[in-house]
């Protein structure tokens, strides 16, 4: 978690080691509410497994630098009970992460998704205020939308793990976090 997000964030993404796909999913949507004048959401980041203390795999801090998003003062941290409590909703990299982080605290249940699920759920909601939403809307509008969707096999669901793996591969899952942030940024910020 950065130093800013240490108090207790509205929105915690979580995956295994927070060197890849949480604090990229962090520093993503950061930006993306940025790019739409809307920054005032917290956002932080957590792993189940942190290597606590460490910078950000390279391929991903650097897709974020290649769009104007510096993440060096980045540094891994372990998922913490009271971020789990306090948070408003909990995004995880993959089914299993939201597993255990319902494992750790059972009332964060109603309020933690995978990143693919949230996208599809609010992709599904009918929920449509002229403003930009709450993070307690997108939670609401996600539990609103159970059932109006079905996904072709329980692994969609999943972001792969890039760490260690090729410069290609990195890109293909940022890209795949990318699009699927855009639900999320897009309610968070909309003054349509």
């Amino acid at each position: 978690m950065t130093a800013a997000a240490v108090s207790v964030p509205e929105i915690l993404f979580v995956c295994t080691a927070n060197v890849c796909r949480s604090p990229y999913m962090e520093y993503a949507l950061r930006a993306m509410l940025a790019e739409r004048d809307s920054a005032g959401v917290s956002i932080g980041s957590a792993g189940t497994r942190a290597l606590e203390g460490h910078g950000m795999a390279d391929p991903m801090s650097q897709r974020l630098r290649d769009r104007g998003t510096d993440p060096t003062g980045f540094r891994a941290a372990p998922l913490r009970s009271d971020a789990l409590e306090h948070a408003v909703i909990v995004v995880t990299a993959t089914r299993e992460h939201r597993r255990e982080v319902v494992q750790r605290s059972h009332a964060v249940a109603d309020r933690t998704f995978t990143l693919a699920q949230l996208a599809r759920l609010l992709d599904a909601a009918v929920m449509a205020p002229s403003r930009p939403w709450s993070v307690h809307e997108l939670v609401i509008a996600a539990h609103g939308a159970r059932g109006r969707t079905s996904v072709a096999s329980p692994a969609d669901d999943d972001l792969d793990d890039p760490w260690r793996r090729s410069p290609r591969f990195y890109r293909r899952v940022a890209d795949r976090i990318d699009s699927l942030l855009i639900p999320m940024a897009t309610r968070l910020a909309d003054r349509d």
